[in-house]
Parts: C-alpha cells; structure tokens; sequence
C-alpha cells in the first residue's frame, strides 16, 4: 500500500478558516461530521493537555500491527488547549445515527510541531 497515493485520492476531510472563523466536513461510508466554529481570544476557555494523550500518540497502531512513530517536542507537550464558546451547525452521523448533543468541541491555540515515521516497525513483524 502506497500511504501517500492512498490518502490523497481517498480524502475525506475539508479544512477551511478565515478570520477566526473555521469550517470542517468530512465524510465516508461510515460517518459524516460538519462544524462551524469561530475562535475568539477574548471569551474562549483554557483547558489543559491531558497528560495520557502523549502517551495514546508515540506509537498509532494499525489492526495489523505495524504502527507509525510519532515524534513531537513542546508544541505539544505545553500546548494551550481553547473551548470555543461560538459555534454552530454542528452535525455529526455515525453508521446512519445521528448524534446532536456535543460534548467537546476545543482547538490549539497555537500549531503543533510533529514529524511521523510511517510503518515504523513494518520490517519487525
């Protein structure tokens, strides 16, 4: 499998911000998830990085067993994590159920700095 050819003919996800205000599709067999959202620096919330979401990200498994190595530094690590609190047109679908309370809608403040070794142990199993 050619991971590059692969997930471009296969996109799924549109990603679009302008002005603070940000919009996300995507969308497959399975699911269909759409959100709107503005950033605004003064009213949104600070949340912190839930210190076993590093540990869930150095190694992303396949169902196979090859997984992806995952190296970041403190982009990461001492990210700022925000809450929106304008947001609207939030919709998502799940295997024909459709979900409309949401529970957690949250954005980094800044860019994260990460670089992925693909298939990492490919040649191990």
């Amino acid at each position: 499998m050619d991971p590059v050819n692969v997930f471009k003919k296969n996109r799924i996800c549109n990603y679009k911000s302008d002005n603070n205000k940000y919009k996300l599709s995507a969308k497959n067999k399975n699911f269909e998830l759409i959100a709107n959202f503005r950033r605004d620096d003064k009213r949104d919330v600070d949340i912190p990085l839930n210190p076993a979401i590093i540990g869930h990200t150095d190694n992303c498994f396949y169902l196979n067993g090859i997984y992806d190595k995952l190296y970041y530094d403190s982009s990461l690590v001492k990210s700022s994590i925000r809450i929106p609190k304008i947001y609207q047109d939030i919709k998502f679908n799940f295997l024909g159920i459709d979900f409309e309370e949401i529970d957690s809608i949250f954005y980094f403040r800044d860019n994260l700095k990460f670089v992925g070794a693909i298939w990492q142990n490919l040649y191990d199993v």
